[in-house]
């Protein structure tokens, strides 16, 4: 990631959470949509500096924070612009506006719990070991998704993340039996010292 891109990537979340702090203050509805704007911009951009994923090495602590302030300015401008436009209190319009507002803020919250679990995913592994994805078409007994990602953790012991778990949430998991070509590509040519627990 280059220096603009990072710088910008950094910026945006905090200029728009800014604005959205004015507008609110002095009720103002312009600064309000500007954050709102900006926020989704944001969001954009940091989805596809991750490629297109939710799950891997990119959304660690610091990145998880910024995407959850964005997800924040999103919902509280929806919630500001709702409240200011009398359009939205007719009748006709109360159970609609309702309706989508409900489904942003689940998908918000989907989207940041999935996020935050990654992070604490990738954050928690083993030092100088690789996370690795894996993507499979046929499903194992304790991952329904079509790829699943593994780490070793500070405790040397062998897990897994799989997207999609619950439902709509991930959900890790410790692993057993670990493949050996597996344990090749997280340790590569390091020894490690595994738990009875961890050995194939």
């Amino acid at each position: 990631m280059s220096v603009i891109t990072s710088s910008i990537h950094y910026f945006l979340p905090f200029f728009s959470f800014i604005l959205l702090v004015f507008g609110l203050m002095r009720n103002r509805l312009r600064f309000v949509l500007a954050a709102l704007i900006v926020a989704i911009v944001s969001i954009i951009i940091q989805y596809q500096l991750a490629g297109d994923e939710l799950f891997g090495t990119y959304f660690d602590y610091s990145h998880a924070a910024l995407y959850s302030l964005n997800f924040i300015v999103v919902i509280v401008s929806l919630l500001f612009i709702a409240k200011r436009e009398k359009g939205f209190h007719k009748p006709y319009a109360r159970y609609p506006v309702a309706l989508f507002f409900s489904l942003i803020i689940i998908a918000s919250l989907l989207i940041t719990t999935n996020v935050w679990i990654n992070a604490y995913f990738i954050q928690d592994k083993l030092p100088k070991t690789t996370i690795v994805t894996v993507g499979r078409f046929v499903k194992t007994e304790y991952c329904s998704n079509s790829y699943t990602l593994y780490k070793i953790n500070r405790n040397k012991q062998v897990q897994y993340l799989c997207p999609n778990n619950y439902g709509l949430i991930a959900g890790i998991g410790q692993l057993d039996i670990i493949p050996e070509e597996l344990m090749k590509q997280m340790v590569g040519s390091k020894p490690i010292q595994f738990d009875d627990t961890n050995k194939p």
